[in-house]
């Protein structure tokens, strides 16, 4: 993904499932203009969810979740649906990327 995020040019923040690695992408550009909020992989005793928007006033309108903070501009995250479990891992690290 990193590489990919390399070649776009412009304001993004996007996520791409891959069902076929079951892999979750997530990217945001590097200035930071488009919106991207997460739970920060936040698990509460309810909730063993990832949330992501592009308003904060929606992950925390979720019971179980009482923050949201951005995620950082110019940087890309790998996570991986693990399943044996319902957790997600971070396939990749959250790493920032250079134009």
């Amino acid at each position: 993904m990193p590489k990919l995020v390399h070649e776009l040019d412009g304001v993004f923040a996007f996520m791409i499932w891959d069902p076929r690695t079951q892999v979750l992408h997530v990217a945001r550009d590097a200035i930071g203009i488009r919106p991207l909020f997460w739970n920060g992989l936040h698990v509460t005793p309810k909730s063993n969810c990832l949330a992501l928007a592009s308003e904060a006033k929606a992950i925390l309108a979720h019971p179980d979740f009482n923050q949201a903070q951005q995620f950082p501009p110019g940087h890309c995250i790998a996570l991986k649906l693990d399943e044996r479990s319902p957790y997600v891992t971070v396939q990749k690290p959250m790493e920032p990327f250079r134009f």
